[in-house]
């Protein structure tokens, strides 16, 4: 093997390894945007609608908090548990809430929040119901 094919190869190996790093990273910063971007599509009104209150089912903020909380139920429900965690950030943000207070009042209300298997739409229902 040349000099010139053994560099070759090594640089083919630093970027697919580089490359697949990156593209087996997941954030939570992603979902949000995912779920952002469907509350968007999800939309027909106008943007002052979208400032509305989030327990409206029809807003985009509604849904991108819904779409998030399906998507992250599992670790919502382990954040909730501990009191706080970057969904529940996420989550606050969607909501346009403090995430600390969300955090404290997710765990404060654990059992009643989670109570029998909760649908997301139930659990974004009662968040939104007494977010802080």
């Amino acid at each position: 093997m040349t000099r010139d094919n053994a560099l070759l190869i090594a640089t083919g190996a630093l970027i697919l390894a580089l490359t697949g790093c990156t593209a087996l990273t997941t954030t939570t910063d992603h979902g949000i945007d995912a779920a952002t971007a469907l509350g968007h599509n999800l939309a027909t009104s106008s943007r002052a609608s979208s400032e509305q209150l989030v327990t409206e089912p029809d807003t985009p903020r509604y849904a991108s908090a819904r779409v998030f909380v399906t998507s992250q139920l599992p670790l919502l429900r382990r954040e909730a548990a501990a009191g706080g965690g970057e969904n529940i950030d996420a989550l606050a943000r969607l909501l346009n809430t403090d995430g600390d207070a969300l955090g404290y009042w997710m765990q404060t209300h654990y059992a009643s929040l989670f109570e029998r298997e909760s649908e997301p739409e139930t659990i974004v229902q009662r968040v939104a119901a007494n977010r802080s």
